[in-house]
């Protein structure tokens, strides 16, 4: 169908009126959750193709009242709604109603049932926003099961998400039947509305924040030449969604825009917040008037790593909020730039931090790392975004398991991935390899290493600097370009990873899996512990590296090892999911 004969509406967009992040770093911050003036909303979505335009702000309608006089509009917003049961919060997008009818809908949507309830009765046409998005960690399957008995539509395609929760939610949706269906209203002594309540209809929006993304998901009807009659087939349910599923990226690139907007309003050197990530760029802009400034920011007495740090925020944060820039490649030029800056700036805070270590100030080695706050500020926005997309993998897995037409897409890929440092002083890869593929039978992972050599099998990540350490036994550590390999680890779509060594590389592997969802295991190594020699001199040290150890292991399902004896030695560390690996068997 030509775009002539249909007719668009992007039926899930904020605007300045959505105030409350739900963003951990936006919250930090004490920025608003968008700055987008209702009329560019309107503005931008007529211009991307648009026919009809609506605006859902959280719990308020300001932005719809400021653009109504405007053609092809009508009355949106993203009505926050909860389960009495357990507190679950859930979005519940609503559409075409009356000032009077939005004092209702607030009044009644403490209560999911009862919203529901009544917008049923009143006939406003509404959906479910992101169904499988756990909004504050209380959607369970049971929750979703109940959703899916209560509600007759819901987003399908949401482009600020990761399509995967979408794709599992909606092959649940389009693949139910009439027994799966009342089977569950009577699990759950709930009533089913509707002629054929089984056939669900999914709607989509681009859940735009930042004015950047507007109409690259949308609702899509036949050709239609008002707001009511667009309205009216929504009602029949003679609809489908249209447009691109979001990414890390583009949602990082939101939170950038928003964050942006914010630094140029008000972290001014005058007016700068009092969280933790406001003061570190007061500190960044805070000296005394009348020295040499940067894009506005007075830069005398500042370090090399801030001043580094302050120039970069200018650039990246105007990257941000560039109107021009559209689509996944703008994004991922922006996400280099901010690899590029966290790994400049990472390297000059490690040096200073292995220095300390090297003189036995180890207390002072760890109280370097507070240098790394504005490279943390730097890469928030990609950590956010990562973790905030991938947070519901348990219960993505258990909702797809649970029903024939999703179980296909319990695992993302199937894959693996081997993760492990290949520099002077670590386990050689290839034998590592062998010996894991020969005693963990039917285990073929890629592999992602941090080195040199680009012979190397797999993928290689050249390390942005690397320091020599001789209390470890004079090992090289290369630091690793950890957000290019995050990007990548996500871009692969792994659902099971193996921890060669637990050095940077390892590191890095670690923080993936924990933000994406990926089951970890580890294979013992103890290239970072000194001898029992080395320790007599620097105790310390020795029990410094153990620390670590315990921390590190403790954090993935199994870790591996290969003897007796070193079986007794992490018993004695208090490792305890340690576990031997038997040549020839088939270890799960």
């Amino acid at each position: 169908m030509t775009k002539e004969a249909v007719s668009r509406a992007d039926l899930h967009v904020h605007s300045s009126h959505s105030e409350r992040p739900s963003f951990w770093v936006l919250q930090k911050l004490g920025a608003p959750e968008s700055y987008t003036d209702p009329h560019e909303v309107y503005r931008t979505c007529r211009s991307r193709g648009m026919d009809f335009v609506t605006i859902t702000d959280h719990n308020r309608i300001e932005g719809c009242t400021e653009i109504a006089h405007l053609p092809g509009t009508f009355t949106g917003v993203e009505a926050t709604t909860y389960f009495p049961e357990n507190g679950c919060k859930v979005h519940c997008l609503a559409y075409g109603f009356t000032e009077t009818q939005f004092r209702e809908i607030q009044r009644l949507r403490e209560n999911i049932y009862d919203l529901r309830s009544y917008l049923q009765r009143e006939r406003i046409v509404h959906s479910i926003a992101h169904p499988l998005y756990s909004i504050n960690g209380r959607l369970d399957l049971e929750i979703f099961e109940k959703l899916l008995v209560l509600f007759n539509r819901f987003e399908g395609l949401n482009g600020s998400r990761h399509p995967r929760a979408s794709n599992i939610a909606t092959a649940i949706i389009e693949g139910l039947d009439r027994e799966t269906l009342y089977r569950l209203a009577e699990k759950h002594n709930l009533e089913p509305r509707g002629e054929e309540p089984w056939k669900k209809c999914l709607t989509g929006g681009s859940d735009d924040h930042g004015g950047l993304h507007c109409a690259c998901a949308y609702t899509e009807t036949a050709r239609c030449e008002s707001p009511d009659e667009y309205l009216r087939i929504l009602a029949s349910g003679a609809h489908i969604s249209g447009g691109r599923a979001g990414t890390s990226f583009r949602l990082a690139h939101t939170i950038y825009r928003i964050a942006f907007l914010f630094y140029r309003s008000k972290l001014s050197p005058e007016s700068a917040g009092t969280s933790f990530l406001g003061s570190v760029v007061r500190r960044l802009a805070g000296v005394p008037v009348g020295r040499r400034l940067i894009n506005g920011y007075r830069t005398r007495g500042l370090s090399r790593n801030e001043k580094l740090i302050l120039k970069a925020f200018e650039s990246l944060f105007s990257a941000g909020g560039s109107e021009s820039a559209q689509g996944d490649e703008s994004d991922m030029e922006r996400f280099d730039h901010a690899c590029e800056i966290s790994q400049q700036v990472t390297l000059g805070c490690a040096a200073t931090m292995v220095g300390r270590l090297k003189s036995g100030r180890y207390l002072e080695s760890f109280q370097s790392l507070a240098s790394l706050a504005p490279v943390a500020l730097a890469v928030a926005p990609y950590v956010s975004a990562f973790a905030a997309q991938h947070k519901d993998e348990g219960l993505l897995k258990a909702a797809a398991a649970a029903y024939p037409a999703s179980r296909s897409l319990v695992e993302r890929s199937g894959k693996t991935v081997w993760i492990t440092d290949s520099m002077p002083g670590m386990p050689d890869i290839r034998r590592s390899i062998r010996t894991l593929r020969g005693q963990l039978a039917g285990y073929p992972p890629d592999v992602m290493c941090l080195g040199e050599d680009s012979n190397l099998p797999g993928r290689v990540f050249r390390p942005v600097g690397r320091l020599r350490v001789p209390e470890l036994n004079n090992m090289i550590i290369g630091f690793p370009p950890f957000l290019k390999m995050l990007g990548e680890l996500e871009k692969a779509e792994y659902d099971n990873m193996m921890i060669a060594s637990p050095g940077p590389a390892g590191l890095v592997g670690l923080l993936g899996a924990e933000l994406l969802g990926i089951r970890a295991e580890a294979l013992f190594t103890r290239n970072l512990v000194p001898t029992r020699k080395q320790s007599a001199e620097d105790d310390g040290l020795y029990e410094l590296a153990w620390r670590y150890y315990r921390w590190f292991y403790s954090r993935v399902e199994t870790t591996w090892f290969s003897s007796e004896q070193t079986g007794l030695l992490l018993k004695g560390q208090e490792i305890t999911n340690a576990r031997r690996l038997r040549p020839g068997s088939r270890q799960q």
